[in-house]
């Protein structure tokens, strides 16, 4: 089965990962990308491209996103917004609806089951993500593949 985990922002994390039953997690690539031109609007071809290019002109079987929600701690910082991550959400899930590619959510409270020193143990000898949208988009894809898969990923190993 092949994933793309995004963590949605006006820079997006994408990872891609491969779960088979002889391979429960295996990481392909991962990175983060601006989905946002300098007026701050949603570049379309951008997240088409990100969805279609993931697997090397293969689609993913399911994309996986972080189930974005405004909590009352940052409401405030929201009033006016027009909520761009929202917006990206939805033309990720338009753009996955055109494609075929189903579309499941995890909720951003589940992120904390995959510390750092968790993620390095299991991908010593590559794990080298940069920013910490790359790391949400490859522990949306764990989470995944624990919960809805329902394998088991062992803290070491590829």
């Amino acid at each position: 089965m092949k994933i793309l985990a995004i963590d949605p922002g006006e820079t997006i994390g994408v990872a891609c990962l491969a779960s088979t039953e002889t391979t429960p997690a295996a990481l392909w690539s991962y990175g983060a990308i601006s989905v946002v031109d300098g007026f701050r609007n949603l570049v379309w071809s951008t997240i088409r491209e990100t969805l279609l290019g993931s697997f090397q002109a293969n689609l993913p079987d399911v994309v996986v996103l972080e189930d974005y929600r405004v909590y009352k701690s940052a409401a405030n910082a929201h009033i006016g917004s027009r909520v761009l991550t929202s917006e990206l959400i939805g033309a990720i899930c338009y753009q996955s609806f055109q494609l075929g590619v189903g579309v499941v959510r995890v909720a951003a409270s589940k992120k904390g089951k995959w510390p750092e020193a968790r993620l390095k143990s299991r991908f010593p000898s590559y794990f080298r993500a940069q920013s910490e949208h790359e790391k949400d988009a490859i522990i949306l894809g764990l989470i995944y593949i624990e919960e809805v898969l329902g394998r088991h990923l062992p803290c070491t190993g590829g």
